[in-house]
């Protein structure tokens, strides 16, 4: 089996070793190499960590280099996931492509990640339709490159020093691609990201350094796909369709026009509104912007009572004024005795909520008590 070599810089120690080095899929392997970099003292870039690591292996013993954060978790036999893989490509869990037509370019959010707070307070997956294997993107997240070191070889891909912890990534996928026509490609994992971010607001470094990636790369007239927003020399407008972090998560569960949103006779929200009686009383844990509950309310004359952990979609809803109340809830951890308040309801939707859930029975179990 192929040596594996996990390469990360961290500067919390604890975090590190319970996601990479404690990691059952990964410890006590005879073909798994660590190359840990502690970061706590000085802080170097990232970037300048891995060239590190690349400068000094032998390339003689040939391997897998996994660069990755130190709060990233792999949750299935990597080093057997990458046993088979075409060492001429890049691979990554989460990445984002753009689709290009002559109005309007579409960008894509690809492959599967499960996300948690370091603090273990909330919890969700990250799910979307091009998810598979092979799936071509134009650039990675950073929390995860796999790049074979026969290809390192061949071509002297280095990272760009100029970004510090963001980009860096994303750069090698364009310099892989722009000067060795080197594919970028998914690899669906198990695997988990501990760490939740809801905007991108005071993120100024993650800018400045889009900026520098843009100076860098759009005189060639490319636009690429990058998970939170599009780069490149951008001709026309982006639709961004993924968990966009431009805003707020919240708002890309807004829909525009709230007949779509039933008029699929298959769909679990339209089925979940034709159950519901009129006049009844309904609580929508999970309730997004509040969309469901404002066709309940307007066509059926409910009173909607709205749950979901998003503090941006909290106020979406109530700001919709079709709603009783609505609270923050994560309904990982919640307390069922703290909202005995708000009283009996005739129903209680969980819609595309019960996947996302560490344990959906017991909060099903908390939940029926209302």
């Amino acid at each position: 089996m192929s040596t594996v070599v996990v390469v990360s810089a961290y500067t919390d120690q604890a975090l590190y070793a319970r996601c990479v080095l404690d990691n059952p899929f990964l410890a006590g392997k005879d073909n798994v190499v660590f190359a840990g970099f502690d970061n706590s003292q000085d802080n170097q870039f990232i970037s300048r960590r891995y060239n590190q690591f690349l400068d000094r292996w032998d390339y003689a013993r040939e391997a897998w280099f996994v660069f990755c954060h130190s709060d990233w978790e792999a949750l299935e036999d990597l080093p057997l996931r990458l046993e088979d893989l075409d060492k001429n490509v890049l691979w990554g869990p989460i990445g984002a492509k753009l689709l290009k037509n002559e109005a309007v370019w579409k960008q894509i959010y690809c492959g599967v990640i499960q996300e948690r707070s370091r603090d273990g307070t909330e919890s969700r997956t990250l799910w979307n339709r091009h998810n598979e294997t092979g799936t071509p993107v134009d650039t990675f997240d950073a929390q995860c490159l796999i790049v074979h070191s026969s290809l390192i070889q061949r071509l002297g891909l280095r990272f760009d020093e100029n970004y510090r912890f963001d980009m860096y990534v994303e750069d090698f996928c364009v310099q892989a691609l722009e000067n060795f026509d080197i594919p970028s490609r998914i690899l669906k994992l198990k695997c988990c990201h501990h760490n939740i971010i809801h905007s991108m607001a005071g993120r100024d470094a993650f800018y400045e350094m889009a900026d520098y990636f843009n100076a860098k790369w759009s005189p060639n007239g490319g636009a690429w796909g990058e998970v939170v927003m599009a780069l490149g020399k951008i001709e026309r407008p982006v639709t961004y369709v993924h968990p966009t972090l431009k805003d707020n998560r919240a708002a890309i569960y807004k829909k525009q026009d709230l007949d779509a949103l039933i008029e699929n006779p298959n769909d679990a929200m339209t089925l979940a509104f034709e159950f519901i009686e009129p006049g009844s009383r309904v609580l929508d844990a999970g309730c997004a912007a509040g969309d469901l509950g404002v066709l309940l309310h307007e066509r059926k004359n409910c009173r909607v009572f709205g749950m979901d952990y998003n503090p941006d979609s909290v106020q979406l809803a109530l700001a919709t004024g079709c709603f009783e109340g609505c609270r923050q809830v994560n309904l990982d951890t919640f307390d069922i005795a703290a909202h005995q308040d708000i009283g009996q309801f005739d129903y209680i939707i969980l819609g595309d909520v019960c996947e996302h859930l560490r344990d959906p029975v017991e909060s099903l179990l908390k939940l029926k008590s209302l």
